[in-house]
């Protein structure tokens, strides 16, 4: 192979792997946009897992105490 064609080569390699870094970097940037609406995501559904489950905590243990306290009172003899 030429001297000539080696070089003409060797410039279309280098041509096609600045086109994969600028997709890459593309590619890249993306890729971080995505991770940070992501990760907000991921906070609000963490805030809103730990508030329906203090909610939900919450309503069953006053349930709970109802039920024992009419227990109670049907055990004493009541209404």
């Amino acid at each position: 192979m030429k001297r000539d064609e080696m070089m003409l080569m060797l410039g279309g390699i280098q041509s096609d792997l600045k086109a994969i870094k600028k997709s890459q970097s593309g590619s890249t940037r993306r890729l971080n946009s995505i991770d940070g609406r992501l990760r907000g995501l991921e906070i609000k559904s963490a805030r809103i897992g730990g508030i329906s489950g203090g909610v939900s905590g919450g309503v069953i243990s006053v349930g709970i105490a109802l039920i024992l306290e009419s227990m109670k009172s049907l055990a004493k003899g009541g209404t």
